[in-house]
């Protein structure tokens, strides 16, 4: 028996015999062999690691979130844009403004237009690209900044108009009523988009946290297009209180359902 036979048994990985044992126990450049052979060699994978990991994200696409998630990029945006811009323009038409007829029509298209695009577009951003399906958690953020600076710089235009009753009303003593009212309006508009976009997010850990982020910035839109539609109000206040801190109120939700996810 040689130094050359037990090397070529340890780089095979067969057992050593006894005396092959006792050799190596006692060479030098045995045991430096051993140890390089040892360095070489790939780590062991717990294959009962990745066998779980695979059984739990099988079971997190079965049913009908695993059906939400597997279907098209095209076709995820169809239908999340109708759970967030559908829904809003739908609550428009069964609950309109009283003031239409007065509004200046100019303005409110413009309005409509800018609430209806942001929330398209964070509606395509949330569900990302079919080479990027993961967001990047400055994209959500930059998104929520923005929305918040383009509702609140909208909440604080000067009153459109003053000649409906209805739009001098959430003043006083109806402030707060009136205000947390169009919250609850607006938040019952919204969740449903943001629901349908933090659900359908293909990611995981901490990556999810940007699409329940944008999808709250998605359905916070939308809730500010169906108040834009529905309450007659005028008053800046209102506006700031009732309508544009949706976006704050629906940002700290998702901060909070993404890190539980």
């Amino acid at each position: 028996m040689t130094c050359a036979d037990v090397q070529d048994r340890l780089r095979l990985g067969e057992a050593l015999t006894t005396d092959e044992q006792a050799h190596l126990d006692g060479c030098v450049d045995c045991a430096q062999a051993e140890l390089e052979l040892a360095l070489e060699a790939p780590a062991a994978v717990s294959l009962d690691g990745v066998l779980e990991g695979l059984r739990a994200d099988i079971s997190d696409e079965q049913g009908a979130l695993g059906w939400w998630r597997s279907r098209p990029t095209s076709l995820r945006r169809v239908l999340a844009g109708l759970a967030t811009v559908g829904v809003a323009l739908v609550f428009a038409l069964v609950r309109p403004r009283v003031d239409l007829d007065v509004f200046p029509m100019p303005q409110m298209l413009v309005l409509v237009g800018l609430y209806g695009v942001s929330a398209a577009a964070a509606t395509i951003m949330s569900l990302g690209t079919p080479s990027r399906p993961v967001l990047s958690p400055r994209l959500a953020w930059a998104a929520l900044v923005g929305a918040m600076v383009l509702a609140g710089t909208l909440a604080a235009l000067p009153p459109a108009h003053e000649a409906h009753p209805a739009s001098l009303a959430g003043a006083g003593t109806d402030f707060i009523p009136r205000a947390l009212g169009c919250l609850f309006v607006g938040a019952a508009v919204a969740l449903p988009g943001m629901v349908v976009l933090g659900l359908g997010a293909r990611a995981t850990g901490r990556s999810i946290r940007a699409p329940w982020l944008l999808g709250g910035v998605a359905g916070a839109m939308a809730g500010q297009l169906a108040l834009q539609l529905h309450c007659p109000i005028v008053h800046s206040p209102h506006r700031l209180v009732g309508h544009a801190l949706l976006v704050v109120v629906l940002a700290l939700v998702a901060v909070v359902v993404g890190r539980r996810r």
